[in-house]
């Protein structure tokens, strides 16, 4: 596999993870998240801190890209799509539910929807990597 392919295709899914999840958590989801709040205050920033909440999409976007990159199936979008969304499961429940058991930031439905959310966001990283790929092209 040629290695830049597998560079692009992580920065490429690191924005992904970016964008969709600004949109979803900032954009769309804020009142939902806002009204599933758990009793903890405070804990939010009022705004982010943006070379850190990158770095930690790079460390998703390579991941994903690696496990495409990887994987055995062909590489068509839908393969990367899966794998994603079993990053995204994977991720999303351990991140999630680990939060949910020692703190008091979101409820329970909350904590679902985020492990939801994260699973719909990986899928998309993941078909977006594989793309970039190319992997049935080569």
């Amino acid at each position: 596999m040629d290695k830049r392919k597998v560079i692009l295709s992580a920065l490429l899914a690191s924005v992904v993870y970016l964008v969709i999840g600004y949109v979803f958590y900032y954009v769309i989801f804020t009142d939902f998240f806002a009204r599933n709040a758990g009793s903890a205050v405070g804990v939010y920033r009022g705004e982010m801190i943006v070379w850190a909440v990158f770095l930690a999409q790079l460390a998703m976007g390579t991941l994903t890209a690696l496990a495409c990159t990887y994987a055995p199936t062909p590489g068509t979008i839908r393969d990367g799509m899966k794998i994603g969304a079993w990053i995204g499961l994977l991720v999303g429940v351990a991140t999630a539910f680990d939060g949910y058991g020692v703190s008091h930031v979101q409820n329970l439905l909350a904590t679902v929807a985020d492990a939801t959310l994260w699973i719909v966001r990986a899928s998309i990283a993941g078909g977006v990597a594989t793309w970039m790929l190319d992997k049935e092209q080569t």
